[in-house]
């Protein structure tokens, strides 16, 4: 399944070349369940730009299946208590999509979640972010700097 492209080392949902003008790009793509969602963390951002609050980090949840994922009510928390988001009612993602949870900052074009939290969530060096569904089964794992496994 086609996810999207790489452009100039980015991923992006839409490819768009100029009339008569000349693009190129990579392809993403993922291995698919057949018929079922495939729920995953890709990426945590862990070191923002923005001094103190680094509100511009955040973790990105793809669906690699080929069937819709329904993921209302499920949770991605970083290791430290207090550090859960709970996606809102409605929250589908359709295959292939990937959204982003952002620290402090909404971008609608990523699904516009967000901690709204004024501290940085996600530990400079090292730490997991894990995605669970409503009954607190563990669906992903992504271990991040030092914690990450070669």
């Amino acid at each position: 399944m086609i996810t999207g492209f790489k452009q100039n080392g980015r991923i992006v949902t839409r490819f768009v070349s100029p009339e008569n003008g000349a693009n190129d790009a990579e392809l993403v793509a993922v291995l698919s369940r057949t018929g079922r969602p495939d729920v995953h963390i890709t990426t945590v951002r862990f070191k923002g730009e923005v001094k103190r609050t680094q509100a511009d980090e955040y973790v990105e949840v793809v669906n690699r299946g080929t069937a819709p994922a329904d993921i209302t009510g499920w949770v991605l928390g970083a290791d430290d208590a207090g550090q859960d988001f709970t996606f809102p009612p409605n929250t589908v993602l359709r295959p292939g999509q990937r959204i982003r949870v952002h620290t402090n900052q909404v971008h609608p074009e990523w699904g516009g979640h967000s901690y709204g939290s004024g501290r940085p969530i996600w530990n400079d060096q090292r730490d997991a972010a894990e995605l669970r569904d409503t009954r607190g089964n563990l669906v992903s794992r992504y271990s991040y700097g030092s914690a990450a496994t070669p």
